[in-house]
């Protein structure tokens, strides 16, 4: 605001407007005492060098450390020196000459000072030392003047007075109101009697004087007399006498050395005093206004100085209080609920697997081609729930019936607590109720083949992704088209254009549901739900792409997992793991895998599994740092990795490894302990040997391990606490395919090559039931323990209670 003032003020300048420019600089100085181009302009709007330089040592006074001030005051004061010397020795009035204003000699301002009574001025030419009296006329003080002097009196006459002799002093007698016409030489001197009426200038020792109406300074006068009286006359009529109630020209604002002693009336001290208040020693109007400006703003100043430090403080103590209350309530919070927070059976959650056809997902010992996230994908892995009431446990296992038996093309995934299936046929998605198998909806709008789907932790959503890098999200609760959203087009062609790159397209929800992420080879997209928007995008330099597709036997996209809080997305892919900050797809770590490595993903998304030629890492999601490590055999056909099977607590590992007979051997290790708890030989058929197929336990407590004793295959319950077998189930004809332990561990399932699944009660070995399971190549139980599943590549079958 004052910036805008003083460029105001400065046009004003510029235009001869010196009045209203003045007005607006004291205004700024008043409000920024320590401004100095404000000062420097206001010194510009003064004629006289002295007033320059007063304004200025006062501005030196408010910036004592200016050095554009004190440049400013020795520039001025060589001008001031200058013009000294250049002066005229003479006086520049011819002697007995009165002053007249329209002499062409005499047009100049000379710098003259008025007194406040405005009576007197002094002029600074060091020649011109007179009182000038502009209240009187030639004929008023002809008695001083010598009788054989002759004048020519112009219409204001003002008289020179030589410096005067204390004998001798003048009187000056006001007969005749004093024309108020001033000459043109002192109109210059702007009227600041209106500048601050509205302010309140509080100087100390000081107060406005007034005028009694009924106050004659002790002249009584008789009614027939004229009421004109004689200020500096005195009584005694014979003389002059210098009293100690006289005033001089240096009381009344002169600057002569030799003062001038004018006779007073006959007044009291308080009325002299009252007279002197109204004559500043040698100030000008513009000194005073800036002086009890920069008081007011101090003033000012130290109130808002006063009133911040009780806000702050106030603002400390609410914080204090805020904070001791808080600390109240948490460490109180018992006794409001009667017991201290804890996880209920309620909220305690139970994995629910993701079926898959991979050695990844489940452990096998044959090449037999497993499931896998696109043509053979099986259920997902999806977050923890909690166990159904009408889980499958040992006294009603023997109802078990068929509640849904499909044939699918390309995908398959399970709702979180199993009680939703949807399969990927080409461009359709269709969801059944797994209870009873009913349809519940046909989701149509893809344009292209579907590769993954993924199903919200709520069972409210589904989210799928189609080889044309298109994604949509759809409403299970009324089955409708929610979102779509689609792979940047540019990032798309940078990767695979002129390249035949797989176009397999994962995809993963995240927790808090506000966000879907989607993995192609070399691009991770994150996308907002709330938007539609793509928040961020991950992209690999397509010669790295080509120089890991030339080295996978198959090249493998990046599968996609959220963290826990879904802050960051781990995605591995073949020959690379990254991990991105959801926001924005920034990198937080990147590490370089083999070119045939794979990764999966816990159920809790906490940690991940990474999988290669030699062994597995076990990785944390959110940092990617590894915390264990177990080696296993290398030289399987085309580098692949070893197979491995994890307990659901991800506790307790088995590995394929080496062994000095057979080739092979299950080894299981204890992950958190670092120990190895068991081996378990290879299964042979004549001179070929594999390793067996296992399943450990939930709570990794114990294993089911296929063995083969005198040419019969069993299945032996092994418990790793007291290192001894706890049962053998011996009935079957043909090697085992698939074993699967109910979330419970109460109940075990064991499917064989010539189709029969075979339920166990393991508490008392017993088989419960006998179901028929032709072609199928795998079994698992749902992480709710309501259903019990088994699929291939192209059939899915549900079997449940009635």
């Amino acid at each position: 605001m004052s910036s805008k003032m003083l460029y105001e003020a400065i046009a004003l300048i510029r235009a001869s407007k010196l009045d209203e420019a003045r007005k607006m600089i004291f205004e700024i100085i008043r409000n920024e005492p320590t401004n100095e181009m404000a000062w420097m302009w206001l010194a510009e709007t003064l004629s006289s060098d002295s007033d320059r330089m007063k304004v200025l040592l006062a501005c030196q006074m408010e910036n004592p450390n200016s050095r554009i001030t004190k440049i400013a005051i020795q520039k001025l004061q060589e001008k001031i020196d200058l013009d000294t010397e250049q002066a005229p020795s003479v006086a520049p009035f011819k002697e007995g000459a009165t002053f007249d204003p329209s002499m062409p000699e005499r047009t100049g301002h000379t710098g003259a000072i008025i007194g406040f009574d405005g009576s007197f001025i002094v002029s600074e030419v060091s020649d011109f030392d007179e009182v000038i009296d502009l209240r009187k006329n030639e004929e008023e003080i002809a008695p001083f003047k010598e009788e054989s002097e002759t004048e020519v009196i112009p219409e204001f006459s003002q008289v020179f007075v030589e410096d005067m002799i204390e004998e001798e002093p003048v009187r000056f007698v006001f007969d005749e109101p004093m024309d108020e016409t001033q000459p043109a030489e002192l109109e210059f001197e702007p009227d600041l009697s209106t500048l601050f009426q509205d302010e309140q200038i509080d100087l100390p020792g000081e107060k406005a004087f007034e005028f009694d109406e009924d106050f004659d300074f002790g002249l009584e006068k008789s009614e027939g007399e004229d009421r004109s009286f004689d200020l500096y006359s005195d009584s005694d009529e014979t003389g002059l006498e210098v009293t100690d109630d006289e005033l001089t020209a240096f009381d009344l604002g002169f600057t002569e050395d030799s003062p001038t002693l004018i006779n007073t009336p006959d007044v009291s001290e308080e009325d002299t005093g009252r007279i002197r208040t109204l004559m500043q020693e040698d100030e000008l109007v513009e000194d005073v206004v800036i002086k009890s400006g920069v008081e007011e703003f101090e003033r000012r100043r130290k109130k808002k100085d006063r009133n911040m430090v009780i806000l702050v403080s106030g603002l400390f103590i609410l914080i204090g209080v805020l904070c001791v209350a808080a600390v109240f309530v948490i460490l109180n919070s018992s006794k409001f609920t009667g017991r201290v927070p804890s996880i209920t059976a309620t909220q305690v959650l139970v994995v629910q697997p993701e079926v898959t056809m991979t050695a990844t997902f489940a452990p096998t010992a044959s090449t037999t081609p497993l499931p896998t996230s696109t043509a053979t994908m099986i259920p997902t892995a999806t977050p923890l729930v909690a166990l159904s009431d009408k889980a499958i446990h040992a006294e009603n296992v023997g109802g078990l019936q068929i509640k849904l038996q499909r044939e699918f093309q390309d995908a398959l995934v399970t709702s979180l607590d199993g009680n939703r299936v949807a399969f990927a046929d080409g461009e359709t998605i269709t969801v059944f109720n797994t209870a009873d198998g009913s349809q519940l909806f046909e989701l149509s709008g893809h344009s292209s083949n579907i590769t993954d789907m993924v199903i919200s932790m709520d069972g409210n959503y589904l989210v799928s992704a189609a080889d044309d890098f298109t994604v949509y999200l759809w409403n299970l609760k009324i089955g409708t088209l929610d979102k779509s959203f689609v792979f940047d087009g540019n990032a798309v062609n940078r990767v695979y254009a002129g390249n035949n790159f797989p176009r397999t397209i994962s995809v993963d929800y995240s927790p808090d549901g506000s966000t879907i992420a989607a993995g192609a080879f070399g691009l991770i997209s994150i996308f907002d739900i709330p938007t539609g928007l793509s928040r961020g995008l991950y992209e690999i330099n397509v010669d790295e792409l080509k120089a890991i597709a030339a080295e996978a036997n198959s090249p493998q996209g990046f599968d996609v997992k959220f963290s826990e809080n879904g802050w960051i997305l781990a995605a591995g892919m073949s020959g690379s793991l990254v991990g991105v900050d959801t926001l924005d797809a920034t990198p937080l770590y990147q590490f370089e895998l083999g070119s045939n490595a794979g990764v999966l993903f816990a159920d809790d998304r906490l940690v991940m599994l990474e999988a290669d030629t030699g062994g597995v890492s076990l990785r944390r999601l959110d940092t990617g740092e590894i915390y264990n490590g177990f080696g296993g055999v290398d030289d399987k056909p085309d580098l692949a990795a070893p197979d491995y099977g994890l307990s659901a607590n991800w506790e307790v590992i088995g590995i394929e490894t080496d062994a000095e007979q057979n080739d092979v051997q299950l080894t299981i290790w204890n992950i958190f302990q670092d120990q190895k708890v068991v081996d378990f030989p290879a299964v042979c058929e004549d001179e070929n040997c594999r390793v067996p197929k296992f399943e450990i336990s939930p709570d990794g407590d114990w294993v089911a391990v296929e063995q083969r004793f005198n040419q019969q295959i069993i299945v032996q319950l092994f418990d790793f606490a007291s290192q001894k077998e706890t049962h053998q189930f011996d009935k079957f004809s043909f090697a085992v395919k698939s074993i699967s332990i109910s979330p419970t561990s109460e109940l075990i399932a064991v499917l064989d090559q010539n189709g029969v699944l075979r339920v166990w009660d393991v508490k008392f070995g017993a088989q419960r039931v006998s179901l028929d399971a032709t072609n199928l190549e795998m079994i698992e139980f749902s992480k709710n323990g309501r259903y019990l599943f088994g699929w291939n590549s192209e059939k899915f079958i549900v079997w449940s209670l009635p």
